[in-house]
């Protein structure tokens, strides 16, 4: 009787014993995103006997295209060809290069097997991108040579911490990409690199699929708590940032309307106190009150509780967050921004819900976005109730929004600033935009959002987020906070959740 088993995609390139082996591993959007790149680098690889860099696929990126090979999803706005016909002419090529290099013996390109693991417990506690490392970290010490090559800037953090240099894909092009790896190449591939540059890359219309016409409507983007496996960005590994050290806080001062001086500390006027904050804002009605210890953390936080003083923001009991699941596909939809984010954690079993509502990782994306602007305005005030100095955790970032922010107001109510001056208005409205996100978090985070709405909580859909960051967006900028890497990458926290509901 005859067995036949799966080809497994892994070999050993041909190099000497003596030469380390440089791989080349690839992310999900990337390898999506510039698939016919990918395609025309490793043609030229080819050419050069033996390969300088050989192309690595993690083992959860080939999981990642598995679950994204029916997704009717766009790479991006207004593409005529969906996610799953590119994810499909690339699984595609991955078993041409496959069968070649088996008949004969060439190949510029290896996936990880399932047995090559740095830690072996990683799928059990592991996100996406932790996983993805963890294929960098056990190549690197067998003694090669690895690169990784994302455009997820907190990946490309801790890939670079612990010494695997990394790659962007921002604007990435065939004469860029050669010359960003640190290899000697012969001349004959350069002349042939300067060739082909003339020709701009082949746009998605032209990356077909393989013949799957039986394609479900059902979208593996993200949209449903059944399957939201996007990993999004800006999410570090542990609540140890150090407050931010590459610019010193601006002044707060409004471009439009030129006000006194705040938190000054020869200002002879009162010393602002806790206050109760000021009524809520249209964002907030029928809400319950929520707790910052409800608001998730890093997974390697040591602590539960929150030591910064938040204002008008009672405390009640917060629920357990369920076990995280040990497997989690990833489903990048857009190739415009590189987002690249693990499943859910809290997936409840039996949940019949059909909203598409965010994952626990988009709910911490979101906190950590707005984490510069809580540094710098804690920074700003006088006697802050907390250390400057020491990391924000990620649970107290909004509990900080909203106590320092509540004490700017009312440092200009004692400075003889108006209710209806502009910026106390801006800073109302911020506060209670604040509250708002806070209360979209714990109905998410360690409940069971069906039960919530049979209490009688009113969903909080995401098209409010979206105006309540774009109402922080327009204050911090009119104060002065944050750089312009700050405000984008809370732009792009925007652009994920306006993709929700």
């Amino acid at each position: 009787m005859i067995i036949r088993h799966e080809e497994e995609m892994i070999w050993e390139p041909e190099h000497a014993s003596n030469i380390p082996v440089h791989y080349l591993a690839v992310d999900t959007n990337v390898f999506i995103c510039h698939l016919n790149l990918i395609r025309t680098i490793h043609t030229l690889l080819l050419g050069l006997r033996p390969s300088p860099v050989i192309f690595l696929l993690p083992s959860v990126v080939i999981h990642e295209l598995d679950t994204l090979k029916t997704s009717r999803a766009p790479p991006e706005p207004n593409s005529p060809i969906t996610l799953g016909r590119i994810v499909q002419a690339a699984n595609t090529w991955l078993l041409e290069v496959h069968r070649t290099r088996r008949m004969t013996g060439i190949g510029a390109l290896r996936c990880q097997s399932l047995k090559e693991q740095w830690d072996t417990k990683i799928k059990d506690h592991g996100q996406n991108d932790d996983q993805i490392l963890d294929c960098c970290l056990h190549f690197a010490n067998h003694g090669a040579k690895v690169t990784l090559w994302t455009n997820d800037k907190n990946l490309s953090v801790k890939a670079e911490s612990n010494d695997v240099a990394t790659l962007g894909a921002q604007n990435m092009t065939l004469i860029k990409f050669f010359k960003s790896i640190d290899e000697i190449f012969p001349e004959s591939l350069w002349n042939e690199v300067n060739r082909l540059s003339i020709y701009d890359e082949p746009s998605y219309e032209q990356q077909n699929g393989d013949g799957h016409d039986n394609i479900s409507d059902h979208r593996l983007d993200g949209t449903t708590p059944e399957e939201e496996s996007r990993r999004y960005p800006y999410l570090l590994p542990q609540p140890t940032l150090s407050p931010l050290s590459s610019y010193q806080p601006a002044s707060l001062s409004l471009s439009t309307t030129p006000i006194p001086s705040i938190w000054n500390p020869n200002s002879h006027l009162p010393s602002p106190t806790p206050t109760q904050a000021p009524s809520p804002s249209p964002f907030q009605q029928n809400r319950q009150p929520t707790s910052p210890n409800s608001i998730p953390m890093d997974r390697h936080s040591s602590s539960s509780k929150s030591s910064s003083k938040s204002i008008s923001m009672n405390s009640r009991s917060s629920v357990s967050p369920t076990k995280r699941p040990t497997s989690r596909p990833s489903s990048p939809t857009s190739c415009s921004t590189s987002t690249s984010t693990p499943a859910p954690a809290n997936r409840t079993p039996g949940s019949t819900s059909t909203f598409n509502g965010p994952s626990r990782i988009i709910l911490t994306s979101l906190q950590l976005s707005l984490r510069p602007f809580a540094i710098t305005l804690l920074r700003q005030r006088p006697n802050p109730p907390r250390p400057t100095d020491q990391p924000l955790e990620t649970q107290q970032i909004l509990p900080t929004l909203v106590d320092t922010l509540s004490t700017l107001d009312t440092t200009l109510q004692h400075q003889g600033e108006p209710p209806s001056s502009e910026i106390r208005i801006s800073l109302i409205r911020s506060i209670g935009a604040v509250k708002t996100i806070n209360n979209y978090i714990d109905n998410h985070i360690g409940v069971v959002f069906k039960k919530s709405l049979e209490k009688g909580n009113r969903r909080i859909r995401s098209g409010e987020i979206v105006q309540c960051l774009e109402i922080l967006r327009k204050t911090f900028k009119d104060l002065g906070l944050g750089v312009d890497e700050d405000l984008e990458r809370l732009d792009d926290v925007i652009e994920d959740i306006k993709k929700l509901d």
